[in-house]
This record gives structure tokens, sequence and C-alpha cells, in this order.
């Protein structure tokens, strides 16, 4: 849940991303605006993306080899 979730809901007095501290914490800040998520989430993405990537590579291998 957000902290401008929890506001709404009484349960959080600060809307502020936890963060960066310079916006207002929804959704769509965290995934897309938030300088620092995006930071954050870059490692692992990457990672993520490479073991496709590297796959990928693999099967283009494997086609060209069988093309033969």
């Amino acid at each position: 849940m957000t902290n401008e979730e929890k506001k709404k809901r009484n349960f959080y007095e600060n809307d502020l991303c936890d963060l960066c501290k310079s916006s207002e914490e929804t959704v769509m800040h965290v995934l897309r605006d938030c300088t620092i998520a995006r930071q954050e989430l870059r490692g692992p993405l990457a990672s993520v993306l490479q073991f496709f990537q590297e796959d990928m590579n693999g099967v283009e291998k494997l086609r060209e080899s069988l093309s033969c």
C-alpha cells in the first residue's frame, strides 16, 4: 500500500515517498517517476533481461546450426 493510500485511510500522516521524499507516493510515482526506486529496480531487472538475452542467443545459435 502506498503512502497516499495509507494517508487516505488515516494509517499514516505523511504521503511523501519514503525513498525520495519529494513527491506524493502513488503507484505511478514509485514505478515511473521516483529516481531512487528506478535505480533500485534497475539491478534486478537488468539481471532478468540479461538472462533472457543470453537464452535467446542460445536459441538463435541452435536455429542456425539446424538450418545448415
